[in-house]
């Protein structure tokens, strides 16, 4: 009886137990339901708020999804290496540029290159199977099967030149595909050159101001086997012209928006006199030279012209003309030294304030901490080593801000120290992602990064990582950095004097390659984004090219430059150099002399149509008046502070005065057309914004709100700011109408450096298709160049005849070719060599029609600017003779180009039929010549996103 008692009890315990058991279970279900609910609901309010952070950063929100990389890419496949005839090697991204090695594949059979490797690699039928840091598996080809019999060698180049281009760098061919690489990174630096010395070369001329200016070359006469006591006594007639036009350009008061370099006057702003004249005109003339020789190089030369860029040290000091060139290096060794020497010697005076307050806000009390917060802080503000972390520290810093609900680091108390704010944020920023415990979290954002397909999963990123970034500074933020930003806090510091000393280990030195030197000249005719722009791009082809280098000494393959390019053995140091010279290059600031004629050319430019000398006298009356106390004193001084403010300061206008003469720029703002495009190719809500600021009633249509801002800029006048109130006041209607001022002048700016930049962009791609025509010419077939410039597409028809197209496409590039004219090709060519087009714009701008995008606009221009010489070449004596007369029997015998032309004038729009026939010299590349030639592919990526990108190249309406 005890016993069955005993086990019911323990029944009835096991039961209770189990029956508490799955209480437990359940309970425990429970809750990791609710926390997986709560988990699921946190992560959608957080994506809810991340997702509205990004769309208030976000001013074109039709980008925001558009894929920017391969999934290749995404999935961190590097590169794909033919080593031999039957041998892979893949690499994946490592730090910074480098390539981590991945995988051997060795006929057919897949090994791992290196105990870290990351990516799965499967074989299949002509590709491979990778699975890397996406979740789904990514197809590549294999480089090893060959898409055509003509390109049967791997790595096989466009135009069938890898053994004659190997043999130009290596003085070798190869059967791998690294060098013929490696080589095409050389010649992007070229193209990149020739598209930036051309453009200096045109702002040159452009400062003079003077009509047909585009006809007097006058740098191609400068030449550095000339001294300059030679060039200024030359009988010769064309250098006799060339002299002229020099001295006439570095005395005029324009060279003061190029900074001192080039500036006739004293520190104290006197015109220089005597000796010093002449060494200033002296150094002016040699590093024009420079100029030219990079010009000539890079439009005109063959190899043997173009290899002396890489060769500089050699080609200065040796040969012809050796002690004239040698002192043209003497002249850029000292512009750099002095820039570099300025530097560093005014480094601790201009940063001794925001020292102040770092020092301050980390607490660094001991003279080693202080050493130490300076040399970081010269390494961020002057190295700027920020902008090679992988990620932009700029835009991390606009997300954090947003991630605080009020807004306090935005507010309107701040703006008038918001450049060191955002200077101090960004420092602090900086040096979290230094500490050793963050160095990970920058590796894993820069991962994070390259797997972001679109532009809004790298949103995403920045985002969700500016909230970990916001948390660790937020107190910092508020408790030490905000309540010392205010005028007279940072007016009241007084700092101490530090050291130079102190910054021994990390300032700059006088010490690069003449190469180096030569881009830190291009840079002072450059604006500020231009510049970033040039760098980054030449520090990318230089990083490859030493990654190539690596690549082929860690395989024990040939890495030996012909003697001409030995320079490219150095590209790890002028990688260096260049990234130096991108954090110290910034866009020149017009010197004080030129305060006189930036008001002319911002009065030319803001519509004052007066003549030149009631203009001058205008200027002069409110340079001087404007002192008085008295009110029509105070009226000018207010005038004089906006202007300066609002146009002279602004980087448009300094952009536009460099790249086009005022009074002619005027013209793109006279044009509704014009106007209402460029409007509509501004993201909408910079729109919105600028009409809400520059009125008082609100329209609901776009359209509507354009047409109405396209009205204001029409009727813009200089004279409409004579009246504006700059000075402090309560009076609301003063403070609004300044601001509405402000806006629109703005706004016309804008829009008149739109149109400006838009069509020198335009222009540079034709220009260096013309650049590769000469280059692939002479590999290919050692064409001589001044036969070629006698048919431009002779060497396309060869080119063509030999690797024949499809029978569709080859169908359609005859009629082109039959439609082409040699004369209209030669004066393409000079019209985009010399960007008449642009320089000329003002004289065919009032006649277009609407049009849909730059490509329009641009060929518009350029077959106006034909029609034009074409007219002159018909009836004037030819430049090579004066006794021949180009007639238009000559030039057009079955009158083909007179009905291009002829459908141009009548309905104020390009020929689709004539860019076509004009670009037949780049058919021998069939992918450039069509997006070269058809609109909606030329601009696909910036104009027209809705639009089908697959156009029928057998089209030719």
């Amino acid at each position: 009886m005890g016993k069955r008692k005993e086990n019911a009890k323990e029944k009835r315990e096991k039961a209770l137990a189990k029956k508490q058991s799955i209480y437990q279970q359940k309970e425990r279900e429970r809750q990791e339901e609710a926390a997986r609910l709560l988990e699921k609901e946190r992560q959608e309010k957080e994506k809810k708020q991340i997702d509205e952070i990004i769309h208030s950063l976000c001013i074109n929100e039709k980008d925001l999804n558009r894929n920017k990389k391969s999934t290749a890419k995404a999935a961190g496949l590097k590169s794909t290496f033919v080593l031999s005839e039957e041998k892979l090697l893949m690499t994946s991204f490592g730090a910074g540029n480098s390539a981590l090695y991945e995988k051997y594949i060795d006929n057919g059979v897949i090994t791992d290159a290196s105990e870290h490797s990351v990516l799965e690699v499967q074989a299949a039928e002509h590709q491979f199977n990778i699975k890397g840091r996406l979740p789904e598996i990514v197809q590549v080809d294999n480089p090893l099967y060959a898409k055509s019999e003509q390109k049967s060698k791997p790595g096989q180049d466009m135009i069938y030149c890898k053994d004659k281009l190997e043999r130009i760098y290596f003085n070798k061919t190869f059967c791998d595909n690294i060098h013929i690489q490696l080589i095409y990174n050389i010649l992007d630096i070229e193209k990149i050159l020739a598209i930036y010395i051309n453009n200096v070369v045109y702002t040159l001329n452009n400062l003079r101001r003077q009509p047909g200016e585009e006809h007097d070359d006058f740098i191609g006469y400068m030449s550095l086997n000339c001294a300059y006591p030679e060039y200024q006594s030359s009988q010769d007639a064309k250098t006799k012209e060339s002299y002229t036009i020099f001295k006439e350009l570095i005395n005029k008061p324009q060279m003061a928006y190029f900074g001192r370099t080039f500036l006739s006057y004293d520190d104290k702003g006197k015109k220089l006199q005597g000796k010093a004249l002449q060494q200033h005109e002296e150094k002016c003339y040699y590093l024009i030279c420079l100029l030219g020789m990079m010009r000539q190089a890079m439009a005109h030369g063959g190899k043997k012209v173009r290899e002396n860029i890489f060769n500089l040290e050699e080609s200065l000091d040796r040969g012809k003309g050796q002690t004239q060139r040698s002192r043209a290096r003497e002249v850029l060794d000292s512009v750099y030294s002095e820039k570099v020497r300025d530097l560093n010697e005014h480094f601790l005076d201009h940063a001794k304030k925001d020292l102040y307050i770092l020092i301050k806000i980390t607490n660094a009390d001991t003279s080693e901490s202080r050493e130490k917060l300076i040399n970081e802080y010269y390494k961020f503000v002057v190295l700027k080593n920020y902008k090679y972390l992988g990620f932009s520290i700029k835009h991390l810093r606009e997300c954090m801000i947003k991630q605080d609900p009020n807004q306090r680091i935005a507010d309107k108390i701040y703006d008038t120290v918001r450049q060191k704010l955002n200077r101090i944020l960004d420092f602090l920023i900086y040096r979290y992602y230094q500490k050793e415990e963050n160095t990970n979290r920058a590796l894993e954002m820069v991962n994070q990064l390259r797997l972001a397909k679109s532009n809004y999963e790298k949103e995403y990123v920045y985002v969700k990582e500016s909230r970990v970034v916001w948390n660790a500074l937020e107190n910092i933020i508020f408790n030490d950095v905000l309540p010392k930003m205010n005028g007279d806090y940072i007016k009241d510091i007084q700092a101490e004097d530090f050291d130079i000393e102190m910054i021994k280990n990390v300032k700059i030195t006088e010490d690069a390659t003449t190469f180096s030197k030569l881009i830190y000249l291009l840079t002072l005719f450059l604006d500020g984004k231009e510049i970033n722009d040039l760098l980054t791009q030449l520090v990318s082809k230089f990083d490859n090219i030493a990654g190539f280098i690596d690549v082929l000494q860690h395989e024990n393959l040939y890495c030996k430059f012909n003697d001409k390019y030995k320079l490219l053995e150095c590209s790890v140091q002028i990688s260096k150099e260049l990234k130096i010279i991108n954090s110290f290059a910034r866009m020149t600031e017009p010197e004080p002399v030129a305060k006189k004629i930036m008001f002319i050319e911002a009065a030319e430019l803001l519509g004052y149509n007066e003549s030149p000398d009631k203009l001058e006298a205008y200027i002069d009356q409110m340079l001087t008046t404007g002192k008085g106390e008295n009110q029509q004193g105070k009226n000018q001084k207010s005038f004089r502070n906006f202007i300066i403010n609002n146009v002279i300061e602004s980087d448009r206008f300094k952009y536009l005065v460099r790249y086009g003469n005022p009074s002619k720029i005027k013209k793109f703002a006279q044009n509704k057309n014009v106007i209402s495009f460029v409007l509509k190719s501004i993201p909408d809500k910079q729109v919105c914004a600028y009409y809400n600021s520059c009125n008082n009633t609100k329209k609901d249509y776009f359209d509507e709100m354009c047409d109405n801002l396209a009205d204001k800029i029409l009727n813009l006048q200089f004279t409409d700011f004579e009246n504006v109130y700059t000075r402090h006041t309560k009076d609301v209607d003063k403070i609004l109408d300044k601001e509405r001022k402000k806006n629109i002048v703005r706004l016309y700016l804008t829009v008149l450096y739109l149109v400006q930049k838009n069509l020198i962009n335009v222009n540079s791609r034709y220009f260096l298709a013309f650049h590769c025509v000469e280059r692939d010419a002479i590999v290919y077939s050692n064409m001589d160049v001044q036969n070629l410039k006698k048919d431009w597409s002779s060497f396309a028809a060869a080119f063509l005849k030999e690797h024949p197209l499809n029978r569709r496409a080859q169908a359609y590039m005859k009629i082109n070719f039959e439609h082409s004219n040699w004369w209209a090709m030669n004066a393409f060519r000079n019209c985009t060599a010399h960007l008449n087009a642009v320089r000329n714009a003002d004289a065919y701008i009032n006649d277009i029609g609407k049009f849909d995008s730059y490509f329009e606009l641009y060929h518009y221009l350029v077959q106006r600017s034909i029609i034009d010489q074409f007219e002159y070449d018909s009836h004037h004596k030819s430049k090579k003779s004066d006794k021949n007369i180009i007639t238009k029997e000559e030039v057009d015998p079955d009158q083909k180009l007179e009905r291009y032309f002829n459908l141009v004038l009548r309905h104020h729009s390009y020929c689709k039929d004539l860019v076509k026939a004009l670009n037949v010299p780049f058919a021998y590349n069939l992918a450039r010549y069509k997006n070269l030639s058809i609109n909606e592919l030329f601009d696909r990526n910036n104009y027209l996103p809705n639009k089908e990108s697959t156009i029928k190249l057998e089209s030719n309406e």
